[in-house]
């Protein structure tokens, strides 16, 4: 563990360490002003709804024109991801794969809705799972023992085994 914060700035980078405390001051800032008032919004489902009681019709416009924004975004960083992972690992060019999971995306979207997004989300658990117990039963048969596995893991690859020098998860 680290002794103090300057010691985590050397160890992890000082951008590292600003966006961990970037994630402990929205969540103090979450904590302490907004949710305490959710009270007040009770039967709101959506941001557009909280503007729309709050500032009436042209609250909720904007609110859904500003989620509208930040959806095209993440959508638009998540093609970039998936096409970048498929050139990598596929050798698929990302001028076509851009496309290609763009339609997908866009496909699943209309056709799936929030159901699609359940079936999806539950696909994903059911996969990492799978991939988790694949992976610690090769590395148990290979070792025999999770303490041999462990110890053969700090000893000879201990850099690996750090969790991105996130210190609330070394292991040392």
């Amino acid at each position: 563990h680290y002794l103090s914060f300057p010691d985590a700035i050397y160890a992890q980078g000082l951008i590292l360490t600003m966006q961990d405390a970037a994630v402990l001051l929205t969540c103090w800032i979450i904590g302490t002003f907004i949710a305490p008032r959710l009270i007040y919004f009770q039967g709101c489902l959506t941001l557009g709804d909280v503007m729309g009681d709050m500032y009436g019709r042209v609250g909720r416009i904007f609110a859904g024109i500003v989620n509208l924004v930040f959806g095209f975004l993440i959508v638009g960083v998540q093609i970039q991801v998936m096409a970048a992972l498929a050139e990598a690992l596929l050798g698929i060019p990302s001028m076509y794969a851009v496309p290609l999971f763009g339609g997908i995306v866009v496909l699943y979207s209309m056709l799936g809705g929030m159901k699609a997004v359940s079936y999806t989300d539950v696909f994903q658990l059911f996969a990492a799972l799978l991939a988790f117990t694949w992976v610690l039963k090769a590395l148990l048969g290979a070792t025999g023992s999770i303490s041999l596995l462990w110890t053969t893991l700090q000893t000879n690859h201990a850099e690996k085994i750090t969790f991105f020098n996130n210190p609330l998860f070394l292991h040392r």
